[in-house]
């Protein structure tokens, strides 16, 4: 035959030392060249390569084809095989091939025992054992029973790690026509359990197809691992959901994912063509982000954007899609709220985010909208809160009384997040009452400087991780990337009275603030010269420092964008500042 020549013997015992006929039959081939081989068939695969040493032996006993059938014994080995597989290009000639290896394959059939196949692959430098059982010969010969399913064994490694794949398919019609195939399959790394269980339509296209997938595991990052994501770990993970496979759809329905202390349920809808389209609808009885947010050292989680790193947006203007978010509770870090919400809507490279959260004590909306080769970001917030409701330690919560409103309207132009800042307009006032300043809550927007201010302000007796205060105001109006303090700034304790100004640069996040402080006792006469101090805020943000001047508040030597808002203190402020008059309601009043 075409790519091969086989040689063997064939003997048939009918003596009378035999109670039915005997026949034994023996095929050997040093070489099967497969392209020629496969050249008798009308539609040939794209399969290069060869089976070297090949042999067959069997033997059976009857009278009839059905006896012969019934007890055929025999096993088809060969001491291996390469094959070179083309992937499915128009010019076959310049396709990459996949390089596959069999060791040792064997398949074996004993009298009244399933057909099994055994054998050892190796694909792309990954080495896997296989093991299939199916069905009994006379099923498979006869057409009488086909096999219903076939058994599946694998063992091996894959990237360097042991795993373990069982189960069955079938039946075995169902696989030979590539069609309605049945699937219930298990897969076992050491850290990670994956299975897969329904009813493959097609194996070409799966339309029609519907499967019910699990992954679970001691550890998020092991499926990160396999999925090309960095996950992280230390969390414990269980995931199952149903897929239905349509023309240009997928639909994953009731999924349940259980992370850590997280969990998420749902329905997500996705269609494919030239711009694909997701809808999801999503809720959570608790919600943690803390872990995707921050490495275990406490540093920003891998592959965090630096400030001047461009914006990756991209992917705004190659899908549409809408998201419904509910969370009964969600974290982030030491904070948290309850009864958060979360509607996204993608449209066109539009982008249009709300959340609220308390009761809508808290809302935020972002708008994000390409202009020119660049995008504006529009970001709105208001409501009225207590700190207590954001603390997420309970022990800590009846400590940390604390009302708070918070109004921002923002608007910037750029591709990166110090552009957008750095070119952004509008306003922020944090105005705060009274009540025990959390120093947890320094990690809040502004927060930093008055956890500073307090330390700076109160005695080292009064200093710890809560601190008495009765009210605060931060105000700036920005413009160009700069916020300017034009009202004030102000803060009062049981001691002392607080008015200040200055001004923050968004684009590098330095500060500069000049504050002036009055003691609560005396005759309410103006203490301005009378044992008062004048206080200084430079550095970052993140890293304000602070300095006690007892002589004179200096402007000169300051940096040119903040000389207006130093100015205000001298100009219109300090003339206010007296040991009875409140120094937030003289903030606030100021149009």
């Amino acid at each position: 035959m075409p790519g091969t020549t086989i040689t063997g013997t064939a003997s048939v015992d009918t003596s009378a030392a035999v109670t039915l006929p005997t026949m034994t039959l023996s095929l050997a081939a040093e070489r099967i060249d497969l392209p020629q081989a496969l050249s008798l068939l009308s539609e040939p695969p794209a399969i290069d390569g060869s089976v070297n040493g090949i042999a067959f032996s069997a033997k059976a006993r009857g009278a009839t084809p059905a006896q012969l059938i019934e007890t055929l014994a025999g096993e088809l080995t060969a001491t291996g095989a390469r094959l070179r597989l083309a992937a499915r290009e128009a010019n076959h000639q310049s396709a990459p091939f996949t390089e596959i290896g069999i060791d040792q394959p064997s398949l074996r059939v004993k009298a009244g025992q399933p057909v099994r196949l055994r054998t050892k692959l190796l694909v792309e430098q990954q080495r896997l054992s296989i093991d299939l059982t199916g069905g009994g010969l006379a099923d498979l010969l006869t057409q009488a029973r086909p096999w219903p399913t076939i058994k599946v064994g694998i063992s091996g490694e894959l990237d360097d790690e042991a795993v373990e794949i069982s189960g069955h398919v079938g039946p075995l019609g169902a696989l030979l026509k590539a069609r309605d195939l049945g699937i219930d399959l298990s897969l076992q790394y050491p850290d990670l359990t994956a299975s897969v269980q329904g009813m493959l339509t097609a194996l070409d296209h799966f339309n029609g197809s519907k499967v019910a997938v699990a992954a679970s595991g001691r550890n998020l990052s092991a499926l990160g691992r396999r999925a090309g994501l960095e996950l992280p770990g230390d969390q414990r993970f269980d995931i199952r959901a149903g897929l239905a496979v349509g023309a240009r759809r997928l639909n994953i329905q009731a999924l349940t994912a259980s992370v850590g202390d997280s969990d998420l349920r749902g329905d997500i809808r996705l269609r494919f063509g030239d711009k694909p389209q997701i809808a999801a609808t999503l809720t959570a009885r608790a919600l943690d982000l803390t872990p995707y947010l921050a490495r275990g050292n406490g540093e920003p989680a891998r592959g965090t954007l630096s400030r001047s790193d461009p914006l990756p947006l991209a992917w705004i203007n190659t899908l549409d899609g809408a998201l419904d978010l509910r969370a009964d509770h969600l974290r982030v870090g030491d904070f948290g709220v309850d009864d958060a919400t979360l509607s996204a809507i993608l449209d066109d490279g539009y982008l249009h985010l709300s959340t609220e959260a308390g009761q809508e004590r808290l809302n935020l909306t972002l708008v994000l909208r390409p202009i020119a080769n660049q995008w504006q970001l529009d970001l709105s917030h208001s409501g009225k809160l207590d700190l207590a409701w954001l603390i997420e330690d309970e022990r800590l919560r009846a400590l940390s009384r604390l009302p708070i409103a918070i109004e921002l309207r923002l608007r910037g132009l750029g591709n990166s997040v110090e552009a957008l800042l750095g070119s952004a307009n509008g306003r922020i006032e944090l105005a705060i009452g009274a009540g025990r300043f959390n120093k947890k809550a320094a990690k809040l927007p502004l927060g930093a400087i008055i956890a500073t201010l307090l330390d700076a302000v109160n005695p080292l007796s009064q200093q710890g991780p809560f601190q008495e205060l009765q009210c605060a105001v931060l105000q700036f109006d920005i413009a160009d990337g700069i916020a300017t303090s034009n009202r004030g700034l102000a803060l009062r304790t049981a001691a002392l009275n607080v008015l200040g100004s200055g001004a923050l640069n968004l684009r590098t996040e330095q500060i500069r603030l000049r504050f002036k402080t009055a003691k609560r006792h005396g005759f309410g006469l103006n203490l301005l010269g009378i044992a008062d101090k004048f206080i200084y805020i430079n550095g970052t943000l993140r890293k304000p420092h602070i300095a006690v001047d007892p002589g004179q508040l200096l402007i000169e030597g300051g940096m040119a964008w903040a000389t207006v808002g130093l100015s205000i203190l001298y100009d219109q402020l300090l003339t206010r500042l007296t040991a009875f008059n409140d120094p937030c309601e003289t903030v606030l009043r100021r149009k």
